[in-house]
C-alpha cells in the first residue's frame, strides 16, 4: 500500500482500547557494573501496563497503522490553569510514550511492535490519565 493510500476512507479499527492509566514516558535505562535497569516510577508503569493488556485470541499479524491519544493527568503544580483538553507541553517526547505501550502490547495484540508500519499519536492535557490505542489493517 502506498503511503498516499493513508488518507482514503478507513474500515473500523481491527483493535480498540483504552487503558486508564496515566502514561508515563520511557526512561533512559540505567547501567551499572552489575546490572541494566530502569527507573521505579518507569519500571512501574511497565508492570501496571502489562497487566492491563488482555492478550487477543489471535495475534494480530499483518501491518497495521495505530492512532495512540495519550491523556495526561494535569500535575498539582498547574491545577489551577485551565488546560483541560490542550496539548500537552511537558517535556517528554512523545515517542517515548510510544515505546512502552507498544512493548507492552507485544506477544499479547501483535506478534511485534515492529508490524506498526505507521503511526499518528498526539498527548493532551486531562483531569484523569488515560491512553487511547486504535490499531488498522494497512
Amino acid at each position: 500500500m502506498k503511503e498516499t493510500d493513508l488518507t482514503k476512507y478507513m474500515e473500523p479499527p481491527i483493535f480498540n482500547v483504552r487503558y486508564e492509566l496515566n502514561p508515563i514516558p520511557a526512561s533512559r535505562p540505567r547501567v551499572t557494573r552489575y546490572a541494566t535497569y530502569y527507573g521505579k516510577k518507569y519500571t512501574r508503569f511497565r508492570q501496571d501496563m502489562a497487566s492491563m493488556v488482555h492478550p487477543v485470541s489471535e495475534l494480530l499479524e499483518c501491518p497495521l497503522r495505530a492512532f495512540v491519544t495519550f491523556r495526561v493527568q494535569i500535575p498539582q503544580s498547574r491545577k489551577k490553569e485551565n488546560l483541560e483538553g490542550e496539548f500537552c507541553t511537558n517535556n517528554a517526547d512523545i515517542d517515548n510514550y510510544l515505546k512502552a505501550i507498544f512493548d507492552s502490547m507485544n506477544g499479547k495484540v501483535f506478534k511485534d511492535d515492529r508490524q506498526v508500519v505507521s503511526i499518528a499519536a498526539k498527548k493532551i492535557w486531562s483531569k484523569v490519565g488515560s491512553i487511547d490505542v486504535e490499531l488498522y489493517e494497512v
